[in-house]
């Protein structure tokens, strides 16, 4: 269990760092053609979208290979 929560965490900092790197330029693009009001809509929230989108393909994959495992195995 304690390999699933490293894994997790090497996640999580990945997407961290790619967020950070792309953020500024989709940020400022997005600000200058007004499709994006940042008062209406605040660092924290789009953080937890990002998450969701990321969990939701987590899921999906897992679920995925689960059922590929049980077409092999036929467990």
């Amino acid at each position: 269990m304690a390999g699933i929560g490293f894994l997790i965490s090497i996640i999580t900092n990945a997407i961290g760092f790619y967020i950070n790197s792309t953020s500024a330029t989709a940020y400022s693009y997005l600000v200058q053609t007004k499709l994006f009001a940042p008062q209406y809509f605040p660092d924290y929230l789009l953080t937890a979208v990002v998450f969701a989108v990321f969990a939701l393909i987590i899921i999906y994959v897992w679920k995925q290979s689960h059922s590929i495992r049980k077409m092999i195995f036929g467990d």
